[in-house]
């Protein structure tokens, strides 16, 4: 917005100016949410330390104690 202010290309009327501001964000949330949301791995993990005490003495299915965590984050 500041660069199409910057260099003129801004209209001045209200409607077309609105209809402007709409196609750039509407242009950012189609380019730049999923390159940024796609930065960052979907699924995490984390230290059994780093968590809740009750889940830190947890055992698996062969009664090995649990010391890392992966979740989906969900994105």
């Amino acid at each position: 917005m500041f660069f199409l202010d910057k260099f003129g290309l801004m209209p001045k009327s209200r409607v077309p100016r609105t209809v402007v501001e709409l196609f750039v964000i509407t242009l950012a949330l189609y380019v730049a949410l999923p390159v940024s949301v796609s930065l960052f791995p979907q699924r995490g993990e984390i230290d059994a330390s780093e968590i809740e005490p009750e889940f830190s003495d947890r055992r698996n299915s062969r009664g090995q104690v649990v010391t890392r965590y992966y979740y989906n984050k969900g994105l």
